[in-house]
């Protein structure tokens, strides 16, 4: 069986899920576990360029439970692991547990998604991404809801859930993963199209359908409507599907971020049988999935009626499945530098990563969306740890959350 591609969230429960595809059958327990132990033997043995060191930062959550992260005011730092575990990391000492929520630790599903608010120092509110136990049809309930953390200086807990955002799912693969609170008070998210990465699935399609939520950059409002700017919005029905979507066609945006020089999502989008790739989103553009993955069309998929004559939406930069220096098979979406202590080749430039691949890797694009430096041969860094989310650190540097190790990194220079 030739193993090609994880999804970045499936690991965790042993489970061969989004991003994957095999020449053997689809969900090969063996494989996921030898793919597994590839990427945790290589923790701890980085290749960085010369001058630059990771420093550990412990998160309380264990290995293949972690998911994302996000700095408060003052430095400290909220983590969440799948299981539903939220950690608070102080600046000094060790991390304490805040709460434990009920979640559905499934295949993609989990506890996957946090965002703090840009006025938390007034509000203590928190966004967090979940899937929620469910004994009804469809079986899988997601989540994006506001909480506010209970405690002042110290985090002691969650309270006040609000529901913002709610999608159902018959499949635990590709659902909504990144939150992203703007400094305007609006919240990105992302939807991926809910879909099983085992077959052809008509039902994909979807991901190009406005006014369905599959395979979605949403932009809204705080209180879950769409932003009044958005490329599809109704002021009769603000909390429709239609008013909230920004931009459509994803299979699994994986972690997205604002590019600073254009405000537009910049996305990491999991391919299927060959391709990752990266987008610089337009409002109200269409990314062609399942039609297209990458630069070429989707085999079992382009031959499908709605796919006819459908043409490309081009990303960034695309890359094939595989081990060669500019290759991964499952991209993480990562966020521009816009620090002052790395070398100026690294000053502005757009840093992502690969969680199979254990890649770390640099580029730089223009505002319309074109390429301006392709990534490095080799990589920036390698053997890095499998990364599932990328943010800056007070003072700009990189930061990015291991999955493999439950620890966070902090590319110094």
């Amino acid at each position: 069986m030739k193993m090609t591609a994880l999804a970045p969230l499936a690991l965790a429960t042993g489970v061969v899920l989004a991003g994957t595809v095999s020449s053997g059958p689809a969900g090969d327990r063996d494989a996921t576990v030898r793919a597994t132990a590839d990427v945790q033997a290589a923790v701890g043995a980085q290749s960085l360029p010369r001058g630059f060191a990771l420093r550990e930062i412990a998160t309380g959550q264990g290995a293949y439970n972690l998911t994302d992260f996000g700095y408060l005011p003052g430095g400290s730092l909220l983590t969440i692991g799948k299981d539903g575990q939220v950690t608070w990391v102080p600046n000094t000492g060790p991390p304490q547990t805040i709460a434990n929520l009920a979640t559905e630790n499934k295949g993609d599903l989990g506890l996957v998604g946090l965002g703090v608010a840009p006025d938390y120092r007034t509000t203590h509110h928190i966004y967090l991404i979940r899937s929620i136990p469910s004994a009804s049809e469809p079986p899988y309930r997601i989540r994006l809801s506001r909480f506010t953390v209970q405690g002042e200086a110290t985090p002691t807990g969650l309270a006040h859930e609000k529901v913002l955002v709610a999608v159902k799912a018959v499949e635990h693969t590709h659902g909504m993963t990144t939150v992203l609170p703007a400094r305007d008070g609006t919240l990105w998210v992302s939807i991926g199209d809910l879909r099983t990465f085992r077959s052809v699935v008509p039902g994909a399609v979807n991901a190009m359908r406005i006014g369905r939520p599959e395979g979605k950059i949403l932009h809204l409002r705080a209180n879950g409507a769409g932003v009044r700017a958005n490329p599809f919005y109704r002021a009769a029905h603000p909390f429709s599907w239609r008013s909230r979507t920004y931009a459509g066609g994803f299979r699994s945006p994986f972690r997205f971020s604002l590019d600073p020089a254009t405000r537009r999502p910049i996305v990491g989008d999991v391919g299927w049988k060959t391709w990752e790739e990266v987008d610089l989103v337009r409002p109200g553009a269409n990314y062609k999935w399942p039609c297209w993955e990458g630069p070429a069309e989707t085999p079992g998929y382009s031959s499908l009626g709605r796919c006819a004559q459908v043409s490309n939406t081009r990303p960034v930069w695309s890359y094939r499945h595989g081990t060669a220096a500019r290759q991964g098979n499952a991209v993480t979406g990562g966020i521009v530098y816009t620090g002052k202590h790395y070398p100026k080749r690294y000053r502005g430039a757009y840093f992502f990563g690969d969680f199979m691949g254990q890649k770390l890797w640099t580029m730089r694009f223009s505002s319309a969306g074109d390429l301006v430096r392709r990534p490095e041969a080799p990589p920036f860094g390698t053997d890095i740890g499998a990364p599932v989310k990328f943010a800056a650190a007070p003072n700009g540097d990189i930061v990015y959350a291991d999955m493999a190790s439950g620890n966070l990194y902090r590319l110094t220079h």
